[in-house]
């Protein structure tokens, strides 16, 4: 029987979830993670952007920070959450939440081993990417 739909859009999603992680050196995901001012789990990448998630009321919220934990503005900015948990790949498209957030709804949990890729694009194209493992 042939796969359905669903089955070939989860196997997509999973690819390109494994691409991004494969395609990424480890500098730019982050070179180091820790408790977040705001709760979460927050990485510094490489170009000393603070990123912190939180997950909380069903809503996935990326902080986005400077070396001196300044607040970025994410304003015209918009992105992408792949969460990985329990051998099923979600896609949460995130929004700009004045005055440095990318928020998005999320079904599913962000529990202990779920991992989270966040690829975002802020004004003036700066990129931002980085992969997070729920502690």
């Amino acid at each position: 029987m042939p796969p359905t739909h669903e089955q070939l859009w989860k196997r997509r999603a999973s690819a390109v979830f494994a691409l991004i992680c494969a395609g990424l050196p480890a500098t730019v995901l982050a070179h180091s993670a820790g408790k977040g001012p705001n709760g979460g789990v927050e990485v510094v990448t490489a170009d000393v952007k603070h990123l912190e998630l939180v997950s909380k009321q069903g809503q996935i919220i990326v902080y986005i920070a400077d070396a001196k934990h300044e607040p970025i503005s994410t304003s015209g900015g918009s992105g992408r959450a792949i969460v990985q948990k329990d051998g099923k790949t979600v896609m949460i498209d995130l929004v700009s939440a004045e005055p440095n957030l990318l928020t998005g709804k999320s079904e599913t949990p962000l529990v202990k081993g779920t991992r989270v890729v966040v690829s975002a694009t802020l004004a003036g194209g700066v990129a931002i990417q980085s992969r997070f493992v729920m502690p």
